[in-house]
């Protein structure tokens, strides 16, 4: 039984852990996307060649910012790969991008399901088996 609980313990609740903080990171990086493309298009829908915007500097610490040209975005690619693209690229780009993050959010909300199934058939299985032993 010892055996049972600590595979419970120790590898399938860290598992689940895991993938919660998996599934907040990519939470918190598609709310950055869904907030960069509704500033494309006020940037865009108003016709703005210059703009002044807030920016998040970390720890919820903003700066002003003037920006003088609208006329590209940087977006990040990848995990540390930042690219400076036209406006208009940018907006092909970012609904695409959300939607690969929403794809990758949804499996690991499934496998975070099936983590926790696991470890109640388990439990229910130990106390099962501990209530027939007394």
């Amino acid at each position: 039984m010892e055996k049972f609980e600590c595979y419970v313990r120790e590898r399938l609740l860290p598992d689940k852990l895991n993938a919660q903080k998996a599934v907040d990171e990519l939470v918190t990086e598609m709310r950055e996307y869904q907030s960069l493309l509704v500033t494309i298009d006020t940037i865009v829908d108003n016709e703005l060649r210059e703009m002044e915007t807030r920016v998040n500097m970390g720890n919820n610490m903003f700066m002003t910012a003037n920006v003088e040209d609208t006329s590209r975005v940087i977006v990040k690619m990848l995990d540390g790969l930042f690219v400076s693209l036209p406006i208009e690229r940018a907006r092909e780009f970012i609904p695409k991008r959300i939607e690969i993050l929403q794809t990758r959010i949804s499996h690991l909300e499934i496998k975070m399901c099936e983590i926790q199934a696991t470890i109640d058939k388990m439990l229910a299985s130990i106390n099962q088996f501990q209530s027939i032993q007394q």
